[in-house]
């Protein structure tokens, strides 16, 4: 193995001392980056399509939905124990779990006002605050919004939220999903509004992280999140289980991801012109019905699906520099203490591979359990997985650059179908010393 240069010199968990052997770029460090960010695509990407839904074959519970509904959006009120459904032309629809109409508000009687015709054709999307009995919030498309709906009244609040100045979306590919992720959940700064809306864009398929002013109109973009799908048509969060739920609906696939965009899992769904989903859990032994909506005209439909796992056995890396999740900036001279841990996260026994490497601007190496670094980037441990407490791992005094330290996890097999990857990294920049 071969020792990297003097820009990782430091001592390990077991106080030796990593020494310098060249101090010369080499072509190869470059090629091992590639490599690592080949190894990486590859695995990452290899998380795949997984088959169809795991739950049962599906109930069709649309017979009550008239010919000229095309339910676009979906949302399961649980104070209520009702499911709202928004309609592409422009109604508001509460059921029963069987399907059956108990309440419906019809596009005139919504949007029939002044300033508002416009708003008539395009509800894709709606979402709720946990715990709100009466507040509802519906997507509009064109122009890309977000309005409070009161279903105690059947009347809009007067509230309402311009996104325009972010998405910009193109006529009918605009906002086509909508859902809300409690602060208590998701990894942004609190918002007053007790959480953040994440808004699906059908065009790119990317969705949109935002904070409302619960006063109205202000509008605050936190971020957003890139997709590996187009045609992003329907999204809902499960507090339940941590997993956000995206379809898209050309693709005819559901992906379960981390609130940060990360994929978890991808399924096939065996239906058409699915353009909203709803997840309601039934045990607390991780099972939910699942609702699609689909939006075929003349023909509309829901289905739910009985039985639906959705609590997922994965491990949660994590590695921290000087105690930070980063991004951490220090001075030349100072020491850069990189600490990790690991949640089994129910997989305690199976096989995983652990891997902890750093991206160096002298290239990329790997970390041994004696202590060393070199270019060797095999596993640093194959084995059963199991949970790790938070341990200080070595210390380091780089040069100045930039850095990424990896803690990655593999399970399943290496190269096999059923194995995926779980990184968790941290970026670090040590500057020059001040003259």
């Amino acid at each position: 193995m071969v020792a990297p240069p003097d820009l990782l010199i430091g001592k390990g968990n077991e106080g030796r001392t990593v020494k310098s052997v060249s101090r010369n770029r080499k072509e190869s460090d470059v090629k091992r980056f590639i490599q690592l960010s080949s190894i990486f695509c590859i695995l990452t990407c290899a998380i795949g399509v997984e088959g169809f839904w795991p739950g049962d074959e599906g109930i069709r519970i649309g017979g009550n939905l008239l010919e000229r509904d095309e339910p676009s959006g979906a949302v399961w009120l649980e104070t209520r124990n009702q499911l709202a459904v928004v309609c592409d032309e422009g109604d508001v629809i509460l059921l029963n779990s069987e399907g059956v109409i108990e309440e419906r508000w019809d596009k005139t009687d919504i949007w029939n006002k002044p300033g508002m015709l416009h708003t008539m054709k395009d509800l894709e999307g709606v979402t709720v605050v946990p715990g709100d009995t009466n507040l509802i919030y519906l997507g509009i498309e064109n122009p890309d919004s977000i309005y409070e709906f009161n279903i105690s009244n059947g009347g809009l609040t007067g509230k309402s939220w311009d996104l325009t100045g972010t998405m910009m979306s193109p006529p009918k590919n605009g906002l086509e999903a909508l859902t809300f992720v409690p602060n208590s959940d998701h990894p942004y700064e609190p918002s007053d509004f007790g959480g953040l809306f994440y808004v699906g864009q059908q065009s790119g398929g990317n969705i949109y992280v935002f904070d409302l002013d619960p006063s109205g109109t202000v509008v605050t973009h936190v971020d957003t999140i890139a997709s590996r799908y187009d045609d992003l048509s329907g999204l809902h969060y499960d507090a339940s289980s941590g997993i956000l739920y995206a379809v898209y609906d050309k693709h005819k696939v559901v992906v379960k991801l981390g609130v940060d965009g990360n994929v978890w899992a991808e399924y096939f769904l065996p239906v058409t012109d699915q353009e909203g989903i709803a997840v309601v859990p039934e045990s607390s032994d991780g099972k939910a019905a699942l609702y699609i909506v689909e939006d075929n005209a003349g023909n509309p439909e829901i289905r739910r699906y009985n039985d639906s796992p959705i609590l997922l056995k994965r491990p949660f890396p994590d590695i921290k520099a000087n105690g930070l999740d980063g991004p951490v900036v220090v001075t030349k001279g100072e020491e850069i203490a990189v600490s990790l841990a690991l949640e089994d996260g129910g997989l305690r026994g199976e096989n995983i591979h652990c891997w902890i490497l750093a991206e160096t601007p002298m290239g990329v190496y790997g970390y041994t359990l004696n202590g060393r670094w070199g270019t060797d980037l095999s596993p640093v441990y194959g084995g059963a997985a199991f949970d790790l407490s938070p341990l200080k791992l070595f210390e380091i005094s780089p040069s100045a650059g930039q850095y990424r330290f990896y803690f990655a996890v593999q399970t399943g097999m290496p190269g096999g179908m059923d194995s995926k990857l779980f990184i968790d990294s941290v970026y670090v920049t040590v500057e020059p010393p001040v003259r």
